[in-house]
């Protein structure tokens, strides 16, 4: 993995924790394909976020295999998934656990076709995000309470390459991950 990469998740999960809160409509659900329920058909249960057939905080399931970390988290992904999102085509889809609970899902893709199609399925499914910069290719939602959202996305495209990112955080978890981290790091400090 590259170093500019990892710099860029870094920085896309900052921007996550300080934002906390672009509103968007609720769903627990995402499903990369090209049909999409509409809006008004959307769910507001409070269980926990779901993509695909996985819900955030379940454990690794027998089918996963091992893949590199982009996220300091142990990531996996399942060599049995369709990587087919609307009329594109994901380069990898990587689900990340901490504590042994799915916290993250990365999704990947190469090229200007790929990167709008996976945004415009995050579009149709989560609303139009925040673009907190009209002319950079990113977008934050929220899913959920507005004040205590349990899934994050991020969507980022380079505009040189085209490639793009994004990231579903189940914040519950992401949460104690960082309050584990930030603890962790106080108590080396102290001993300092």
């Amino acid at each position: 993995m590259d170093k500019s990469r990892l710099v860029r998740i870094a920085g896309v999960v900052a921007v996550l924790i300080l934002i906390g809160g672009c509103a968007a409509a609720p769903q627990e659900e995402f499903t990369p394909v090209s049909s999409v329920a509409p809006v008004s058909s959307r769910s507001t249960s409070t269980a926990a976020p779901a993509f695909r057939d996985l819900t955030f905080g379940q454990a690794p399931t027998s089918d996963m295999v091992f893949a590199p970390p982009d996220s300091g988290m142990p990531c996996y992904s399942r060599p049995s998934d369709d990587l087919s999102t609307g009329s594109g085509t994901l380069s990898s889809l990587k689900y990340c656990f901490y504590n042994g609970q799915m916290a993250g899902v990365i999704l990947d893709t190469r090229g200007r076709m790929n990167s709008d199609s996976l945004l415009s399925v995050l579009q149709a499914k989560y609303g139009s995000g925040a673009q907190p910069n009209q002319f950079m290719p990113e977008y934050f939602w929220t899913v959920g309470s507005l004040f205590n959202p349990p899934l994050a996305i991020v969507y980022q495209r380079n505009e040189i390459t085209n490639d793009a990112t994004a990231i579903l955080e189940y914040k519950p978890l992401v949460d104690a991950m960082n309050t584990a981290k930030n603890r962790a790091a106080a108590g080396a400090a102290s001993n300092f």
